[in-house]
């Protein structure tokens, strides 16, 4: 928005092919932290929004929900409706002079709208902040949303009216434990997955890592076992979980670090993590629960 964000990049010239309802696998220049998640590929949909995940859950057609921003992978949309590329086109860029990685739909129709025409950008910056920028929009026949979630079963806050904001109430107060993977470190075949959990208590002396191939959808509130405010992003009441340990010793980071196997039958398989770090003072379980990792092997 003019006067917020930086200035609009307009040397893209890496043109995607991007048409009706489609997406497009893209590489990034450098590993992007969303939600304490290293990401080092997206998804780019023509309709307006990117998944921050290799794969992707689609297009988004046609048009943007809530529900679907909660639900699925982790997602920024900019302008997430039912977009046409014709006659402009979606570009993805380095910005050489800021460092900005830059997805930008130029020039692009509404579809099954005649006239008018969309040009706004995403732009990803490496130390995790992220700018949504606008140059024109013209929406005729869909309704649009713009937003962003870390998804997998993300909790809806409710509707919110900005102009009537005076504080922002982030919950409990405390450091939040954040689990990531460490840059670098991929759940490729016959390789080492490493990942860390930072933001722990120097009152506790223990960590556990819980992988499950199951995510619980929707989180589970952990209140029941005397932890309020926390959630379990993993199906661990109806599905196996393995845990590892780390004896932290009071330091605010833990790793944890575990093989994969060489094995191809299994590409695609899915495999949740979840940090939890003792802390005795934060609630009647003593623990605190990290965000959820999820991962694809052989990605």
């Amino acid at each position: 928005m003019q006067g917020a964000a930086t200035p609009f990049f307009n040397g893209f010239t890496n043109n995607l092919g991007a048409g009706d309802d489609t997406t497009h696998p893209v590489g990034l220049p450098f590993p992007f932290a969303f939600q304490g998640v290293q990401h080092n590929a997206i998804v780019v949909s023509s309709n307006g929004f990117i998944w921050l995940d290799p794969v992707g859950q689609g297009s988004g057609c046609c048009g943007g929900s809530a529900a679907g921003l909660l639900s699925g992978q982790p997602r920024i949309a900019g302008h997430w409706t039912d977009l046409f590329t014709s006659p402009g086109g979606v570009f993805a860029d380095l910005d050489p002079a800021t460092g900005d990685f830059c997805i930008t739909w130029n020039n692009v129709g509404e579809f099954g709208a005649s006239g008018g025409s969309n040009t706004f950008q995403i732009a990803l910056k490496a130390s995790g902040i992220f700018e949504l920028r606008y140059q024109g929009l013209t929406l005729i026949s869909h309704t649009s949303l713009t937003g962003f979630s870390a998804g997998l079963g993300a909790q809806d806050p409710g509707p919110t009216d900005i102009s009537a904001i005076t504080q922002v109430d982030t919950g409990p107060a405390g450091t939040p434990l954040d689990l990531h993977n460490v840059a670098g470190s991929l759940p490729r075949f016959g390789q080492t997955v490493n990942l860390e959990v930072t933001g722990l208590s120097a009152n506790g002396s223990v960590c556990f890592l819980a992988l499950c191939f199951v995510e619980a959808a929707p989180p589970i509130d952990m209140t029941f076992v005397g932890a309020p405010n926390c959630l379990a992003y993993l199906a661990f009441l109806s599905q196996p979980v393995a845990s590892l340990i780390a004896l932290t010793g009071g330091q605010s980071t833990a790793p944890f670090s575990y093989g994969v196997p060489n094995n191809a039958a299994l590409a695609g398989t899915m495999l949740f993590n979840q940090g939890l770090g003792q802390d005795p003072t934060a609630n009647a379980l003593g623990f605190k629960f990290s965000n959820a990792v999820k991962l694809t092997i052989g990605l």
